[in-house]
């Protein structure tokens, strides 16, 4: 069993921003059609790529966190292959800075927060599309069976890890600013593409 105090925390403080975003973000209407969720997808990798980047330069070793094999951005490549979408040359988005290692677990929650949902609209575009995990929706399928496991791993490290104050204020500013980069680059209407150029 996880001691919670961490996972409490962060999750009370960024409650209203993941509200906020899940409204603006409107999975589901951005997955009606398959125009309005290639549109979503090509958002999603404009953001998941550049901050998959930042997140592979801190270390990792020893935290328990296997960084590489909670990369998405492929399976978002892969899906937009798969319905005739590029995957390159697409903008930027913005993205939070990550200066420590509790910050990358800050972020980190949230992009491993995400997926917990990715079942949920999983079903909706099964239902929605006529695709799945095997063409053009990888990304919500992301870790298959092994979401609980995965999401269960992440909590326990991240506990380990931000286990004094200034790393659980560290991690959850970088939560706070990780929602706002998500809804800047991807909370836009369907059909509508707005990544925001990233900053030096």
């Amino acid at each position: 069993m996880i001691s919670r105090p961490f996972l409490d925390r962060i999750r009370a403080d960024t409650r209203q921003m993941h509200l906020r975003v899940e409204t603006c973000l409107d999975l589901e209407g951005s997955c009606a059609t398959v125009d309005g969720y290639r549109k979503l997808l090509a958002r999603m990798l404009a953001f998941h790529a550049p901050l998959e980047e930042r997140l592979s330069h801190l270390d990792w070793a020893g935290t328990g966190v296997d960084f590489e094999s909670r990369r998405k951005a492929r399976l978002l490549r892969a899906d937009l292959a798969a319905l005739g979408a590029p995957s390159e040359g697409l903008p930027r988005a913005a993205l939070p800075q990550l200066r420590s290692l509790a910050a990358g677990f800050g972020c980190l929650y949230v992009v491993e927060g995400s997926t917990l949902g990715g079942k949920i609209i999983l079903r909706h575009v099964e239902r929605a599309l006529g695709l799945d995990a095997a063409r053009g929706a990888s990304f919500f399928a992301s870790y298959r069976a092994d979401v609980g496991p995965m999401w269960r791993a992440f909590g326990e490290a991240a506990t380990a890890y931000c286990s004094t104050g200034p790393r659980v204020d560290e991690a959850v500013a970088a939560a706070i600013d990780t929602f706002e980069a998500f809804e800047r680059g991807i909370g836009t209407a369907p059909g509508e593409p707005r990544p925001t150029v990233e900053s030096a």
